[in-house]
């Protein structure tokens, strides 16, 4: 496992879990997101994951990366046995270089056989180690690092970085109603809008207004799978009216809230 340190002051709201993860029976997780990262693999079984608006198998080998906000599902059949490794962890143990933004996209990829051997043995490797040296900090960044550089394309990592982009992920996020727009952002960190969707622009490679849509539709999303109806949906988000929360939903997904709905209740 390579070495990597970070001198940081370890904050006290970090977070690192590494799981080893069995269902006997099938699972359905409704849409929902994590505050910080998550690398998400499949060692058995089959079903579907929901991942920014897309629909991808899930299959044994099948590795993630879930970004802070990244809403996601995951529906597994009943009666097929499903177990899986799951990693979560804070920005603090992400290493230096190269910094990974809080917005950042990662397509699912399904490693092959030898990848597969290879990163249940990086796991298993910091399990017994941190066993032996109660898991230093270097210890959980050099893992991270490893997954990082061998099975995730370089061209996903963001070499750029701003702590702006985490202030105005953190705003979307906790202000994802109707009305929420690229100047409400912008007086709120007290900068022009055209400085802000400079930076934004420039460092995530998507504009801040998708950024805010992909936002709001995961959020109605979430609220669907809660079993929330649009009516609800969209007296609690300040949209004007159903409709207009349909329309807007559709604009974005091509799809109405109950049609989307109803294929994701497939699995489809």
């Amino acid at each position: 496992m390579s070495q990597q340190v970070n001198s940081s002051i370890k904050p006290s709201n970090d977070k690192f879990v590494l799981a080893n993860k069995c269902e006997n029976t099938g699972m359905s997780f409704p849409m929902h997101h994590h505050s910080e990262y998550e690398f998400y693999y499949v060692l058995e079984g089959e079903g579907r994951l929901f991942l920014d608006n897309a629909i991808y198998t899930v299959v044994p080998g099948l590795l993630c990366l879930f970004s802070p906000h990244n809403g996601h599902s995951v529906r597994i059949p009943a009666n097929i046995p499903y177990r899986r490794i799951t990693l979560n962890f804070s920005k603090f143990y992400l290493p230096k270089t190269p910094l990974l933004t809080n917005h950042a996209h990662f397509k699912p990829i399904v490693l092959s056989e030898n990848d597969r051997l290879t990163f249940c043995r990086l796991c298993s490797e910091y399990t017994a180690a941190s066993y032996q040296l109660n898991a230093p900090e270097d210890l959980k960044i050099a893992l991270i690092s490893d997954i990082l550089s061998m099975f995730l394309p370089t061209t996903e990592i963001c070499q750029n970085s701003s702590p702006v982009l985490s202030q105005i992920q953190i705003y979307v996020h906790h202000h994802t109603h109707a009305k929420l727009s690229c100047n409400e952002i912008a007086d709120a960190m007290h900068y022009s809008v055209r400085q802000l969707n400079r930076i934004f622009a420039e460092t995530s490679g998507e504009t801040l207004y998708q950024y805010i849509a992909r936002a709001k539709v995961s959020r109605i999303q979430e609220l669907l799978t809660q079993g929330f109806s649009p009516a609800y949906i969209s007296e609690e988000l300040g949209y004007s009216s159903p409709a207009s929360l349909t329309r807007f939903f559709k604009s974005e997904v091509s799809l109405t809230p109950r049609e989307w709905l109803g294929k994701y209740e497939q699995g489809s």
